[in-house]
């Protein structure tokens, strides 16, 4: 993605918005341009934050993707724990509201 300067995050954000009023752009644009803060992949913090904010989360942290020759043998377990970072969200919320 590289590292934009602030006049090309701020003219990404605009032309989204100018385009697509309701549209959010994430704060992987750079620059403190973006309309939500992005946590780092599968990060969930650990203090409530008071902006909208998004985690990039997988069912298996080693890839994003189909890879046909990987053995995945705890979907089971790996679902589990995404529904239990849901509710330690969710938690943090109710707890800071």
């Amino acid at each position: 993605m590289g590292k934009p300067t602030p006049e090309q995050s701020e003219h990404f954000a605009r032309t989204v918005h100018d385009l697509q009023p309701q549209t959010m752009v994430s704060g992987r644009v750079f620059n403190y341009q973006g309309d939500f803060t992005v946590m780092g992949d599968n990060e969930v913090p650990q203090f409530a934050i008071d902006e909208p904010w998004q985690t990039p989360a997988s069912i298996f942290a080693e890839t994003w993707g189909y890879r046909s020759w990987q053995d995945r043998t705890d979907l089971t377990g790996k679902v589990q724990e995404n529904i239990l970072r849901l509710v330690q969200v969710v938690s943090e919320v109710e707890t800071s509201s």
